[in-house]
């Protein structure tokens, strides 16, 4: 058998496509053969490209297989390259003349805006506004709504992943129990995956006022967090939304934050305020869950952290941890995780817009 050497350069990139991304920089230290195939090898650049930036082609962004590797190259070496010195393409400013909502978030390309009652003073959200961002300084801004006809809480999203948006609501006006309605985002009709369109998880009224909620979606797992701080109660549930079933209850004896952050579709971390100890006034931590593949585990099965890591503490006593954030795009690809300590913010970068400024 001849030396590989000897192979067409086209035959040794195909074998070195092959390998893990993180040997073919010692492959490329072995010869100058080697060295000059992986440097000129678009397809193994582009691959060594995307794992530097954390992200992949998405199937669920319409275009993208209309792009050669090497364009694809060159869009994500601009895109990396802009980041650096922060050469935003433009500023679009966007009015919001809704009444006054603590419900917003921007998911994929979709900012989420809650509108609230204007004749209840609770601050009760009764519907959602959204718009697509627009792509240029003259792209057009459209306000949806989306209304399923009960006081909403909370709600998440997946929307490129599965075109879906789960919604915490009361079971009914009268500010009762709590729900999950599932929707597809396009349609904003009983999603084609869910066997429930609706998924119950408590009764009962909350007579010191609604809980805060937080929602999480990835792979078939949703992780619904409730908090009710003046009862005291935290609880965290497990669901695959597709089947409609619960697969865990997690019930919280210490305080949580309203937060968690899938890893991969079968890992999350939650983090916790930890109670005091001889030497601190609290300590804060962080688990980090494994949810196994089996689609029903059963009411009563426990769920705990296989790793939990000890944050370190903060010299200053006047910023403090408050809320943990992650916000994924396709398949948890191109990653954007939030620290809010008080008042100040620090984040890794985001994909698509860099600047967009939301006025009243």
């Amino acid at each position: 058998m001849p030396p590989v050497q000897n192979l067409p350069v086209e035959i040794i990139s195909q074998i070195f496509s092959y390998l893990p991304l993180s040997s073919l920089p010692a492959c490329a230290l072995t010869s100058r053969l080697y060295d000059h195939v992986i440097k000129g090898s678009v397809t193994i650049q582009y691959a060594l490209a995307k794992e530097k930036a954390g992200v992949e082609d998405s199937p669920l962004i319409g275009g993208i297989e209309k792009f050669s590797v090497s364009e694809k190259l060159s869009l994500l070496a601009a895109r990396e390259d802009a980041w650096k010195q922060f050469n935003y393409k433009f500023v679009k400013k966007i009015t919001v003349d809704l009444p006054r909502s603590k419900l917003y978030n921007i998911i994929a390309d979709t900012l989420i805006v809650g509108c609230d009652d204007p004749q209840n003073t609770t601050g009760i959200t009764i519907a959602l506004k959204y718009l697509r961002l627009p792509r240029n300084s003259e792209g057009e801004v459209v306000w949806r709504t989306l209304d399923v006809n009960r006081p909403i809480i909370s709600f998440g999203a997946a929307l490129e992943e599965h075109d879906l948006i789960a919604l915490a609501c009361c079971t009914d006006s009268s500010l009762d129990g709590l729900e999950i309605v599932l929707r597809q985002f396009s349609t904003q009709s009983k999603h084609p995956h869910a066997e429930k369109s609706t998924i119950h998880v408590l009764d009962g009224p909350w007579p010191s006022g609604l809980p805060k909620v937080g929602i999480d979606i990835c792979g078939e797992n949703l992780v619904l967090f409730i908090q009710d701080e003046l009862k005291g109660y935290y609880s965290l549930h497990i669901f695959d939304w597709k089947i409609g079933v619960q697969k865990f209850e997690i019930s919280e004896c210490k305080d949580s934050y309203l937060g968690s952050a899938f890893l991969r579709s079968d890992i999350f971390i939650k983090p916790y305020i930890c109670e005091k100890d001889e030497e601190r006034d609290y300590h804060l931590e962080i688990g980090i869950y494994h949810l196994p593949k089996a689609r029903y585990i059963g009411p009563n099965a426990e769920l705990f952290p296989f790793l939990v890591l000890l944050l370190p503490e903060l010299d200053n006593d006047d910023v403090y941890v408050t809320e943990l954030f992650c916000h994924g795009g396709s398949s948890l690809q191109d990653p954007l995780s939030l620290l809010l300590l008080d008042h100040m913010l620090a984040t890794p970068r985001k994909d698509r817009f860099a600047a967009i400024l939301a006025t009243r």
